[in-house]
């Protein structure tokens, strides 16, 4: 990668119709099945506005959107007298602005699938037919995400069945939801299991370097970052083989014992800005480390690219000041500008990032943090109490809450009669 591939800061921005909505998009017409919702919200304004002074405090209840509340989109929530216009714009608007801006980019994202599709199958090659197998493989993937991601907007949990091939016995796997970060939904969840699970590597390596009687790990924070590119995936690119040019330096290999990374993607109006914020347990000379990065970058890692700090607190701030890069909010829902800050400022720009991320590991561990987090891997499988037989899996189900409650209701009614006794299932 050259220089000339870079764009300078505030240059022109590329056109981006190549790809265009349909009309109507995918966005309006998920944000039609709210259509009733903000009748509902002038409704709640208008009796807020005759509201009584001490009114002003919302009860638990009236906090809650109408989707959380009903599961579904399409029913009208219950009438509340709300605090302000701010509380209708962030339950309602922002919500279903950040949906239909990233159903719009799963759209643009399947027609550039589906257009790449047909032009590998006009190959007559070995490596189109390899290169066309693989495009069929990530759109039907991309459309298993599309799918989970609109039945999670609309308050829906995903549940994975199973059942015993002998006895029939059924199981359920614990309620799930889409886990993706673009869903505005799932984002604060993710967020907090990705601190859990940084919190426990460094835990694990405590532990581990006291059973085996050495010293206590002193994490240092580092990050690694380079000019700013026009174009997402070959930025990515970049800066993942110059990252893995620096970890197989002497220093690094010599001194880095145990290494938590996480990448961090931003779009600014330079473009796209991928970086590093690692977490090491080493001491590295700043201009030994500024010399390395800036000749595995080929000179566009600058000195300003390379920033090594202290971390203030505990294990658990440490985890949380790392883990919060990797589920960070992509920002930009309101902002229909090309320009604009933020990856998901457009449809366009949105779906540049889910083509270029896809199956993207922005956690990654080395040393002993990689040692400790591959023992950690259960490989054990369910089984059945009664027969010792593991559980065969049936289908994958998006239910509402209370579509699940009464099917599990419905299923403890049958397996436990009126007289107390158990009734065995049938073959």
């Amino acid at each position: 990668m050259t220089a000339a591939a870079l764009q300078a800061p505030g240059g022109p921005v590329a056109p981006e119709s190549r790809y265009p909505l349909p009309n109507p998009s995918p966005g309006s017409i998920l944000a039609g099945k709210v259509a009733g919702y903000a009748e509902d919200v002038a409704v709640r304004m208008e009796q807020n506005s005759h509201a009584e002074a001490g009114a002003w405090v919302m009860t638990p209840a009236a906090r809650q959107p109408a989707w959380r509340e009903s599961g579904t989109f399409a029913a009208a929530p219950e009438q509340h007298v709300l605090a302000s216009t701010r509380e209708d714009k962030s339950t309602s608007d922002l919500y279903l602005t950040a949906v239909a801006r990233v159903r719009d980019a799963y759209a643009v994202q399947e027609m550039q699938l589906q257009e790449a599709e047909r032009e590998a199958s006009n190959a007559w090659s070995v490596a189109g037919l390899a290169r066309y197998r693989k495009l069929g493989q990530k759109l039907e993937s991309v459309r298993k995400r599309i799918k989970a991601f609109e039945a999670c907007a609309e308050g829906k949990v995903c549940v994975h069945r199973f059942a015993c091939p002998t006895c029939g016995q059924m199981h359920d796997s614990p309620p799930l939801t889409c886990n993706q970060r673009t869903c505005p939904a799932c984002v604060p969840k993710l967020r907090a299991q990705n601190i859990a699970k940084v919190l426990e590597l460094l835990e694990r390596v405590d532990d581990r370097r006291q059973k085996a009687g050495e010293r206590t790990p002193r994490w240092r924070f580092l990050t690694l970052t380079m000019r700013s590119m026009p174009d997402f995936l070959p930025m990515r690119r970049f800066m993942a083989k110059a990252f893995g040019k620096l970890i197989r330096h002497r220093f690094w290999t010599k001194n880095v014992r145990a290494a938590v990374v996480c990448w961090e993607t931003t779009h600014t109006a330079a473009g796209w800005h991928v970086h590093v914020h690692a977490l090491i347990d080493a001491f590295l000379p700043r201009d030994v480390v500024v010399r390395a990065w800036s000749k595995v970058t080929d000179g566009l890692g600058q000195d300003v690219g390379v920033h090594i700090s202290e971390p203030k607190g505990g294990r658990k701030s440490i985890a949380r000041e790392l883990a919060k890069y990797i589920a960070k909010d992509l920002g930009g829902a309101g902002a229909e500008a090309t320009t604009a800050w933020g990856v998901a400022g457009t449809p366009h720009r949105l779906a540049e990032f889910l083509n270029g991320s896809f199956r993207w590991r922005t956690l990654r561990t080395y040393g002993d943090c990689y040692a400790v987090s591959d023992s950690a891997k259960d490989g054990g499988s369910l089984q059945c109490d009664e027969c010792g037989v593991g559980f065969e899996y049936l289908a994958t189900v998006w239910l509402t809450i209370e579509e699940l409650e009464a099917q599990r209701s419905a299923r403890r009614a049958k397996q436990v009669p009126a007289d107390g006794s158990a009734t065995p299932a049938a073959p």
